[in-house]
């Protein structure tokens, strides 16, 4: 069932979640974002911190995010550090501490920040982002292959089987892009996925709006786990609605089938 807009405008649909934050003892001083995030800089004590606030039934995704950020700090990966989880049958609530930075990095140093989650081995068979209990949605390979072959276009399905990874399997953020990143830091952690771990790199570049990985990457673009890396990531993107989506249907629909041939396109690295 597809539904309805609104009828209050954003400032009245906000009014609710501002009076359940004041009931949890945090002053609301001012929204962080515009978007579904919810995100607001608010004063808890006597501290100034951000709050991330989502429906009261979906207080797993903040448990998770508030674990992988206390492993990112662990690992030395620049990220919020959590305060404290707080619950009203309304909302979810995360308290994290303010980061500001303004320092411009580029996508492949995002990536060699991300060396110690990308190093880290993930055990058994499965596959896909991670839930509260850090188990993935797909138990097993053969379940995550089902699922990209579902939305995988048909005349990409070969390329897919034949660039299945098999054993390079790792953590990896799932969603780095210009809205979930502060210079250095990385923000919002409630994506983290069993993955290649080269496919944070593919989803950041789709992110860019690319939608041909660019040389400077220097992967080599006959490398079968690359083309597979990349291939996964058009299709995880184009199927959910987001920054990615655009780029990856394009690069997913468009004419040829010669994947190596297709991931071509020349510039300078961007800034993330």
């Amino acid at each position: 069932m597809r539904r309805l807009p609104s009828p209050y405008p954003p400032q009245l649909r906000s009014i609710p979640q501002v009076c359940a934050l004041n009931a949890l003892h945090c002053q609301v001083l001012r929204p962080l974002s515009r978007d579904r995030q919810h995100l607001w800089l608010v004063r808890y004590g006597r501290r100034h911190v951000v709050a991330k606030v989502h429906d009261g039934h979906r207080f797993r995704s903040l448990d998770k995010e508030a674990y992988w950020l206390k492993q990112a700090r662990i690992l030395g990966i620049p990220a919020p550090h959590p305060i404290q989880r707080l619950q009203s049958t309304s909302i979810s609530v995360l308290l994290m501490t303010r980061v500001i930075d303004r320092q411009a990095i580029s996508v492949p140093e995002r990536m060699q920040q991300l060396a110690g989650l990308h190093n880290l081995q993930a055990h058994g068979d499965g596959w896909g982002p991670l839930r509260a209990d850090r188990r993935p949605r797909w138990r097993t390979a053969a379940a995550a292959l089902h699922w990209y072959e579902k939305y995988c276009p048909p005349h990409w399905r070969k390329e897919l089987l034949a660039t299945w990874p098999h054993r390079r399997r790792g953590i990896i953020h799932g969603d780095i892009h210009r809205g979930n990143t502060l210079g250095r830091f990385f923000l919002d952690w409630e994506t983290v996925a069993i993955a290649d771990p080269w496919e944070d790199l593919c989803r950041a570049i789709l992110a860019q709006g690319w939608y041909t990985p660019p040389p400077w990457i220097g992967q080599d673009h006959h490398c079968s786990r690359w083309r597979g890396a990349w291939l996964r990531s058009c299709i995880e993107s184009a199927a959910f609605s987001g920054m990615r989506q655009v780029a990856a249907s394009h690069w997913l629909h468009g004419s040829g089938t010669d994947l190596a041939g297709k991931m071509h396109l020349g510039s300078s690295p961007p800034f993330l």
